[in-house]
């Protein structure tokens, strides 16, 4: 009985303290807050250059805070960087990418596409 007792403890903190872990920032990215001063000044540059509205701003701002989530969880337990964790942090940064082409629109996606291309070269 003290055991069962014990897990559903154990499980209601891990339970709570994810959901404050995750909460805040979920909260912070959807009311418009300002995230780091560099993904801020990222989301200018690309409001700026692509002409965001206020809305996809919102969006760009929630789709970085995922990308940073994502990669320090890939970095959380590597002290190294063989290849699955180079892949891992690869594929965050790709699934990124394509959340962030799926709030422009296609006079956006386009320019977008380019300079994506252009800086892969």
């Amino acid at each position: 009985m003290r055991l069962w007792i014990l897990a559903a403890a154990v499980g209601c903190f891990a339970a709570g303290m994810s959901a404050g872990l995750a909460v805040p920032g979920v909260l912070a990215a959807c009311s418009g807050q300002v995230g780091s001063n560099e993904d801020e000044a990222y989301v200018r540059q690309v409001a700026d250059k692509y002409g965001l509205t206020p809305y996809q701003q919102k969006q760009l701002r929630a789709v970085l805070l995922r990308q940073n989530e994502e990669e320090r969880e890939v970095f959380r337990t590597a002290t190294e960087l063989p290849p699955p964790v180079v892949a891992a942090r690869e594929n965050v940064h790709r699934k990124a990418s394509e959340r962030m082409r799926s709030l422009l629109d296609e006079r956006q996606r386009i320019a977008y596409d380019r300079d994506a291309q252009h800086q892969g070269n």
